[in-house]
Parts: C-alpha cells; structure tokens; sequence
C-alpha cells in the first residue's frame, strides 16, 4: 500500500527541473529533499536555502552500488555511512559530472530500481515515440493541428493522421530548434533591421482562418520542406535511446572520455531491461547494449555494429553546431575534446 512521502530527489542541475523542486517539497514538509551535489546560481554561488530549496535539503552523496555500504566506517565515495540516503540501497544510484563550464554545470543522477529491471534518467536519453501523447490529444490538440502545416497557406484538420504528423515536426522542433528541412521565410540576422523582417513575414496573409483561429494569430514564419519525414526517422532511431542533439554538441562531447566511463559503470552494473526518462516516451525498452550505442557519438569507433544509433545527419544538426560555435567564442564553453 501507498504511504507517505519520506524522500524526494532532484536528479539534475538544470534550471527548468530545480525551478519546483522548493515548491514541491515544501507541500510535502514531512520529505527530506535530496538534491544533486553541483547545484549553483549565478552570479553568486548561493546556500541551497538562498537557491528556493527548503531548509534542511541535502546534497546527494557520490553514488554507492548496492551492497557496498560497510558496517557504520565511510562509504564508496568518501561520505561516511549515515549520510547516505536510506532509499540507496532499494535504488542505487550513479551520478555523471559535474562537467563544469565557466558558468554552471551538468550534472545528473541516474537509478536502477532492480524489481522492474528500470533505468531512471532526466535528460541523459530519451525515446522519440511515432504518436502523440494522449494527454496532448484530449486536453489541446491545437498545437498538434497548428504544426501539422507544411505551409502557412495549407488548411489545419482535425483528424488523427493530421495529430501525428503535427506530433513529429513538433519533435524536430524541441529537439533540433531548426533541423534542416525547416525553411525559414526571413530568418533573423542579429540586426534590427534583421528582426523586422522576420517579424513581417511571420503572419502571412494566407494564413487560413481556421488555422489562425488555433491562437498564436495566425504566426508561422517557416514552411517544411517534403524531407521532414526522414529528418524525424534518422532522429527517432526506431525509438532506441537517443542523447538529445543539445547535450550532444554542446555539453557531453567536452569530456568524452569521462562520459564514457560513466556510461560503461552504468551498464556494468545495472542490469536494466528498460529506461524510463522524464521526458518524451516512456518507459523505452533497452538494456545496457542499446544504451551504450546511443553515445556513439563520443566515439571514434562506433560500438553496436550495422544497426545501432550513430551519428545524426549533419545538415540537421547545423544550426546546434553554429549555436555551439558562438558560446565557445563567447567563451561559455570549452571547445568539444576528440571522439575516444
């Protein structure tokens, strides 16, 4: 049976899942929060209590596989005993990073909940489904029916065929930002000037009046072109485990090395059937195979054979290495290390 919430775990740094971590557990006051150690704000590194987290939130130890634990001396790690979270040895746990930049950090926490064989991640992986989620469906479909255009001129139906097609450019857009069969009318410059011109050409006259109806008034400042539909296959991967592009070109591939030995502990010692993230589809079935192969990206010499995921195109991941390249003259982030 289902009793009270004891324990609650922030798995990441980033802001937009620390964002109601506070608020969470303050409706659950009776909870220890748990939270990964790099948390940081920015200019200031603050106390946790200072970042919106409540008093008495702790940070995570470094990870302790099951059954390491020794009779009261210090754990795997470092930590002594007593500070590891009772719920550790039900999920252990491992934690990748933190891989720090000039501002901020990654960090995340992956757990492997043995009775169902489960990997649990936040952005590490994810599984691109074909269908939209219901919950998208029942409550709003509008953007469903708005990105299901090729064209601002083009008429937005109601149907289910329309709802998928809809569902994958929408996965284009999340995960690329602007993948290559995106064609932008007047894409922004930089420049004023730049930014009217595009603002100009994002509300079409022919804009059907039902489409506009769908809100946004009636903004489309793009149209697709027919390989959209390759693009979404070579992203989804059959609906293997794929690294989000973003973290690929401009996070994990600053230390390969290091994710990679991350990556083989995982495998080695959890013995997972399959992965369960906090976002996209869930739970996507793999075992510590196909989760090795979806950093093949980090490797000169990919594992897997014919088959496994491997590089995405690089016409569509263009706009992600540009936005990459200014961050590193910006001097954000480092420059990527060579694949291992």
């Amino acid at each position: 049976p289902a009793g009270a919430v004891r324990h609650i775990l922030l798995p990441t740094v980033a802001l937009e899942h620390k964002y109601f971590a506070g608020a969470f557990a303050d409706a659950r006051p009776d909870a220890q929060l748990w939270v990964a150690s790099a948390q940081y704000s920015f200019p200031l590194d603050l106390p946790l209590d200072l970042q919106g987290f409540p008093r008495g939130t702790k940070r995570l130890p470094d990870e302790m596989a099951p059954g390491r634990q020794g009779g009261g001396g210090a754990a795997e790690g470092g930590a002594d005993a007593s500070d590891r979270p009772e719920w550790a040895e039900q999920l252990p746990y491992k934690v990748l990073g933190p891989i720090a930049e000039s501002v901020g950090a990654f960090q995340e926490v992956v757990l492997f909940d043995r009775p169902t064989g489960t990997l649990l991640v936040t952005d590490l992986v994810v599984g691109v489904p074909t269908a939209p989620p219901e919950v998208l469906r029942v409550n709003d479909d509008r953007a469903l029916r708005f990105h299901s255009r090729d064209s601002p001129a083009e008429e937005a139906v109601a149907t289910d065929e329309a709802r998928a097609i809809g569902w994958k450019k929408i996965c284009l857009f999340a995960l690329y930002f602007q993948s290559s069969p995106l064609a932008v009318a007047s894409p922004p410059d930089g420049s004023p000037a730049g930014a009217v011109r595009f603002f100009r050409s994002a509300f079409p006259a022919e804009v059907p009046a039902e489409a506009r109806a769908l809100g946004w008034n009636g903004f489309i400042a793009w149209s697709w072109k027919p390989d959209w539909r390759d693009a979404f296959e070579a992203l989804r991967g059959g609906g293997s485990p794929l690294v989000p592009p973003i973290i690929q070109v401009a996070i994990l591939n600053r230390e390969p090395r290091r994710v990679l030995e991350f990556v083989r502990a995982v495998g080695a010692e959890f013995a997972f059937t399959q992965i369960v993230p906090c976002h996209f589809d869930a739970p996507v079935s793999a075992t510590p195979k196909e989760w090795s192969e979806a950093f093949n990206f980090l490797r000169a010499s990919p594992v897997g054979g014919p088959g496994a995921r491997g590089d995405l195109p690089a016409a569509d991941l263009a706009f992600l290495r540009a936005f990459e390249a200014g961050l590193v003259r910006a001097g954000t982030i480092r420059r990527a290390a060579p694949r291992v």
